[in-house]
């Protein structure tokens, strides 16, 4: 008997291949493709009763249009190239779109200190799928470093910056917040420099490798 490979359901009308899905009943297919809301749509099938009851959940909260949370997004980023089956192929679906629609909802993309051009929903896919611990995809043109400093920031702006304004606002599409003076991610908590109370660090490494430079303007403060 056919199973379908997100909801675990044996009871679906129809069946077919979704690439890097596996087999899927015809619910799923239009869920995964469409979003969480085509269960709201009249033609779309019924909740089979031997679904699993966390895939269902998941559903159901993307559905309700519940913000992103940490969860979601560090099974999404590791999620990314890698192959993956019921609970987790569905949250990463769902995760998916919910970071889809953040950058939607901020023109496309969002200009960060990291790169000199703004970063849309396409890069920091790309990135997570160069990220480790995932498949480490050969992507060219973004490093090791650069894929990590580009997760950490946008999950900075996606999941803090909305809790914690004093952090910084994305206007007209740029960030505008507290970034570290060195390697330019944007901050979750911030470490001043104690002599001049104005540089920013993510971390002590990050302060000791920008002193050469930093050391020559640095200025006691008043």
């Amino acid at each position: 008997m056919t199973r379908c490979d997100l909801c675990g359901t044996q009871k679906g009308e129809t069946y077919g291949s979704i690439y890097d899905v596996g087999m899927v009943c015809h619910r799923c297919s239009l869920l995964s493709m469409a979003g969480a809301e085509m269960a709201m749509m009249p033609h779309c099938p019924k909740v089979p009763d031997d679904i699993d009851p966390e895939v269902l959940s998941i559903q159901q909260r993307a559905l309700a249009r519940e913000p992103l949370t940490a969860v979601e997004y560090e099974a999404w980023v590791e999620s990314c190239g890698n192959p993956t089956k019921g609970r987790l192929k569905v949250m990463e679906i769902f995760a998916e779109k919910k970071i889809e629609r953040w950058f939607e909802d901020h023109g496309g993309s969002v200009q960060i200190r990291l790169s000199p051009d703004p970063i849309p929903f396409e890069l920091l896919r790309a990135c997570a799928m160069k990220h480790p611990p995932t498949s480490q995809v050969d992507i060219p043109g973004i490093s090791v470093e650069m894929a990590k400093a580009v997760i950490q920031s946008f999950r900075v702006l996606i999941l803090v910056l909305h809790h914690h304004p004093d952090m910084g606002e994305i206007a007209n599409g740029v960030f505008v917040g507290h970034e570290c003076d060195y390697c330019g991610k944007v901050l979750e908590s911030i470490r001043r420099c104690s002599r001049c109370k104005k540089k920013k660090y993510c971390n002590r490494d990050c302060q000791k490798s920008h002193w050469r430079e930093h050391k020559k303007v640095c200025q006691p403060a008043k």
